[in-house]
């Protein structure tokens, strides 16, 4: 590993070819010298769980190696050995489960040879529900439980006048429960009812939990919903659109290295996993009416039910050099629960009521009667 030069793309690929040929070999253990960059680190340890390897950082300075190894194989068993007869319920419910997911030609040769399952890349999206074992994560996740009522939450330099009309929104209520919950688990389901804030008010209770550490990309399904949100949100921040929120949508963008909280439109974020797949500059993903089923949406739905997993996998097995876990929220007026939550292999979920806002009818007449 000593040859790496400057170039990304050409140490990246001198690592996976040496994971390549490392998962080929008969070795057991593949160790990096300590000459790796943090970098280099965090490359190996989010590439090595996609094909099946488990890694670990240990030592300190000069002395710090990184292993890579392959996980024990089940031993096949002897033909003597005892039979496992299983209840007449879990028959029915394995017989259900391998006729919906038949079982391939390459995992029938694993199990006849006695490989586990985990020794080979996960499998894709929706074929076998163990793939998202580590979204849940009730009690896994480091993350502080933040208590709202203890603290005030609000921006130091919002006005005063937007701090009385956050106060005022069904989703301020919510609030607590919501860090809470994102503290504590990867994958959360909102659903607010429409006017209840949840759009520009829980990026920011996440943000000012974090202490204003946190990155955190919010989509948004339309351009001019992206636009308008990220405006209000620095409105209530009592700061400009670009300093620390910020926006970008095709053609037009308004950010800045400050920004913390980026309103983006679905197309654009996933162009940002097309240049960085595992997102490792975000800590927080929130995507904002995931009910409008667009192609985007679903795509970026897919994309990250994998990341989730994916980051959760290699800080679990290195939390000083892995990425922190990323913190995925849906959120929807008209949000199907169940259906996502299945999706996501069971995750938590919190409601918002909504609030009726005055309506003034005012009609075309009145219009021309004014311009006489």
């Amino acid at each position: 590993m000593s040859g790496f030069t400057p170039g990304r793309e050409t140490w990246r690929i001198k690592i996976e070819k040496q994971l390549d040929g490392f998962c080929r070999s008969a070795n057991r253990e593949l160790q990096f010298p300590p000459s790796l960059t943090s970098e280099e680190r965090r490359f190996v340890h989010a590439h090595a769980p996609k094909l099946g390897l488990k890694t670990k950082s240990q030592g300190k300075g000069s002395d710090r190696f990184l292993t890579v190894w392959k996980p024990q194989r089940v031993v096949a068993l002897a033909e003597d050995a005892p039979r496992l007869d299983l209840a007449k319920d879990a028959s029915v419910v394995l017989d259900a489960h391998f006729r919906a997911h038949p079982c391939t030609t390459e995992e029938l040769n694993d199990a006849r040879e006695g490989r586990v399952a985990d020794a080979k890349p996960s499998p894709e999206p929706g074929t076998v529900r163990s793939t998202l074992k580590n979204v849940k994560n009730r009690h896994k996740s480091r993350a502080a439980v933040i208590e709202y009522s203890k603290r005030a939450p609000e921006c130091a330099t919002a006005p005063a006048s937007m701090v009385a009309a956050r106060r005022k929104l069904p989703a301020w209520e919510a609030r607590s429960k919501v860090v809470d919950l994102v503290a504590r688990h990867d994958v959360v389901l909102v659903a607010g009812e429409t006017g209840c804030g949840k759009s520009t008010q829980v990026p920011q209770f996440l943000f000012d939990a974090s202490g204003c550490e946190a990155n955190i990309a919010c989509s948004q399904p339309r351009r001019l919903s992206a636009i308008a949100v990220a405006e209000r949100v620095a409105a209530e921040r009592g700061e400009n659109c670009g300093q620390t929120v910020g926006y970008q949508v095709r053609f037009e963008s308004s950010f800045s290295t400050k920004t913390r909280l980026l309103f983006a439109t679905p197309g654009v974020l996933l162009r940002k996993l097309g240049s960085d797949p595992d997102l490792v500059s975000y800590t927080h993903f929130l995507l904002d009416e995931v009910h409008e089923e667009d192609r985007d949406t679903e795509f970026l739905l897919v994309a990250l039910r994998e990341l989730v997993a994916r980051r959760r996998e290699a800080y679990d097995a290195s939390p000083e050099t892995a990425p922190p876990p990323l913190k995925l929220v849906l959120m929807s007026a008209t949000l199907g629960l169940q259906k996502l939550g299945d999706y996501f292999g069971g995750c938590p979920s919190c409601s918002m009521g909504g609030t009726n806002f005055p309506v003034t009818t005012f009609f075309l007449e009145d219009v021309l009667k004014q311009t006489k």
